[in-house]
């Protein structure tokens, strides 16, 4: 695989972590607030019900987080030489 193909890649890998990673923050939004004692304002309450995630689709998303992460990580790995002591 060229330089290029790597590029593009990445880019899409990036570009799904990123909306993945939207749609995680959306939808746990108003709970975070919850947890740590503020009360959420109304907007976040109503985008965060809006995005409610099924467990289900939470799993399958964040599988799928996952493993984009892997690829990023091994589509950037770099071959290195042999080691001299």
């Amino acid at each position: 695989m060229n330089r290029k193909e790597k590029k593009e890649i990445n880019w899409l890998l990036g570009i799904i972590l990123g909306a993945m990673g939207l749609i995680f923050y959306l939808s746990f939004m108003a709970a975070d607030a919850f947890m740590f004692g503020f009360t959420p304002p109304v907007w976040i309450i109503r985008i965060s019900d809006f995005f409610f995630l099924n467990p289900v689709y939470l799993d399958v998303l964040s599988t799928i987080f996952l493993i984009a992460i892997i690829g990023l990580l091994l589509n950037d790995r770099k071959r290195t030489g042999k080691v001299k002591h």
